[in-house]
């Protein structure tokens, strides 16, 4: 598909058309397309990419209009997110890359980090173990860049006292 919108709208007796990908009513843009992929009953359907206004966009699977199946996501904010997609969110497996250049790879549900998942810091911290709505949560191990690190149980993004540290040397 590669889509032009056209919209009309009328309001106190005015009518405002807009078309050619970018749709505006005064200074609020409404929708901005520079779209590719195919349409079946005229939806989007199999493989497209759809680009929103403020740089965000997805390539990959649609069905019906929604993005799901397997996917890219690139988000406003820069971060990248490849991998499974439910109506337009990663959700499933996947990895998301941010411009600091930290990486998340595990299971999402509904754009959040949320059952079992590693998170990689630049700086070469890591934390590989579960996760709850976006938090550390469950079983974990917490290793610094030096070597050392903490395993045990992880609560609400902190760790609990059920857990010890391990030495650089225990590490390898």
């Amino acid at each position: 598909w590669h889509a032009t919108t056209i919209l009309m709208v009328r309001k106190g007796g005015q009518t405002v058309i807009g078309g050619d990908g970018q749709v505006s009513l005064g200074a609020t843009i409404i929708k901005a397309m520079n779209d590719t992929g195919m349409l079946v009953d005229g939806r989007k359907h199999g493989k497209g990419r759809f680009n929103w206004v403020g740089g965000q966009w997805y390539e990959g699977d649609w069905d019906a209009d929604r993005a799901v199946g397997y996917g890219v996501i690139r988000f406003a904010g820069g971060n990248r997110y490849e991998g499974a997609v439910v109506d337009g969110e990663p959700n499933g497996r996947g990895t998301q890359v941010f411009p600091s250049g930290d990486r998340y790879t595990g299971d999402f549900v509904r754009g959040v980090f949320h059952g079992r998942g590693s998170y990689a810091w630049k700086n070469g911290n890591r934390y590989d173990g579960g996760w709850n709505m976006g938090k550390k949560h469950g079983q974990g191990r917490l290793l610094w860049a030096d070597g050392d690190g903490w395993e045990g149980e992880f609560h609400d993004d902190r760790q609990t006292e059920s857990g010890r540290r391990i030495a650089a040397s225990a590490t390898r």
